[in-house]
C-alpha cells in the first residue's frame, strides 16, 4: 500500500511533457451530434473528416466555425441488416497527395471501408447464436473539392470477411520502398 501511495504522490507531482509541445482542447461545435463516429482524420483543408458508422455518412467539420458538410451518404450501399455489424462504415484514408499538393492534388482519393452484406449466422456447438458473418468492401472515391462531394467510386476489394463484432476496419496509407501502399486492419 505504501508503494502505491508513493507512486501516486510522484505521479501527482510530476510534470508531463510531449516533445516540449503544449496542448489545449476546445469544443468545435455542440449544435449537432455525430452518429457513432468511427474514423476522424485531420484533412488538408483544415477540417476534420469523419465517418459515422451506423448511418454510413462521411462528413467534413470546419474547425473554425463547427459547420458540417456531408460528403457522401452510403446508407443505400448495404443490405438491411437484421443483426447489425460492429463498425458499419469504418475506416477512411486520404491519399498523401491531398496533403502535399493541396488545393489541386494529382490523386484526390479517399478510401473507405464498410460492411455491406450479411452472408450468414454461426452457432455454437449447442445451437446458440454466436454472431454473424458479413462481407466488407474497400472503395476509392475522388474528392470533388468545388462541390464538396465524394464521387466516382472504384471498388478495390469486396470479399473481405467481417463479423457482427470486432471488425476493426482501419485504413492507412504508408510508403514501402518509396511506393504508397494502402493498409487495412481486420
Amino acid at each position: 500500500k505504501i508503494y502505491h501511495l508513493l507512486w501516486l504522490f510522484l505521479l501527482a507531482h510530476s510534470n508531463v511533457f510531449s516533445q516540449n509541445e503544449s496542448f489545449s482542447s476546445r469544443i468545435v461545435t455542440s449544435s449537432y451530434q455525430l452518429n457513432s463516429a468511427w474514423e476522424l482524420t485531420y484533412g488538408p483543408d483544415d477540417s476534420l473528416w469523419v465517418t459515422e458508422n451506423s448511418s454510413y455518412l462521411v462528413s467534413k467539420i470546419n474547425i473554425l466555425n463547427g459547420g458540417k458538410t456531408q460528403l457522401i451518404d452510403l446508407s443505400s450501399m448495404h443490405d438491411a441488416f437484421s443483426t447489425w455489424p460492429q463498425g458499419g462504415l469504418m475506416g477512411m484514408a486520404l491519399h498523401p497527395s491531398m496533403y502535399n499538393e493541396w488545393p489541386a492534388p494529382s490523386k484526390p482519393w479517399v478510401y473507405l471501408a464498410y460492411v455491406y452484406k450479411k452472408v450468414g449466422d454461426f452457432k455454437t456447438k449447442n445451437g446458440n447464436d454466436s454472431g454473424s458473418f458479413f462481407k466488407t468492401r474497400i472503395v476509392r472515391y475522388v474528392y470533388d473539392r468545388p462541390n464538396h462531394k465524394l464521387k466516382s467510386p472504384q471498388t478495390i476489394i469486396e470479399s473481405l470477411n467481417g463479423s457482427s463484432d470486432h471488425n476493426s476496419g482501419r485504413l492507412a496509407i504508408g510508403k514501402v520502398n518509396g511506393v504508397d501502399y494502402l493498409f487495412y486492419t481486420i
